[in-house]
């Protein structure tokens, strides 16, 4: 839950449209292990679907991939370019 929190928080704060952010799921979430959401490795997935996959079976795939997103636009954030992130059609993480 805390996950989801900070993440809609996050979008919420810059903006951001998580229908257009896609999030490559990197080696680590693709091998987690529990309840899962079935990414694998190297699949794009948008942030709106990772929210789902985490809420709807608890995805322990889609809460590594959504931190690993977010550390990333909090990147973008400390360079002071996340203005650039929101007026994008689309941006892969």
């Amino acid at each position: 839950m805390m996950t989801l929190l900070v993440v809609l928080k996050f979008i919420e704060k810059y903006e951001l449209n998580p229908q257009k952010i896609y999030v490559t799921i990197s080696s680590v979430a693709g091998s987690i292990t529990g309840t899962l959401a079935n990414l694998t490795y190297k699949e794009r997935v948008r942030i709106i679907d990772l929210l789902y996959g985490l809420m709807l079976p608890s995805g322990n795939d889609a809460a590594i991939a959504l931190s690993e997103a977010v550390g990333v636009l909090l990147y973008f954030e400390e360079i002071d370019e996340i203005d650039k992130i929101r007026n994008t059609d689309h941006i892969n993480i």
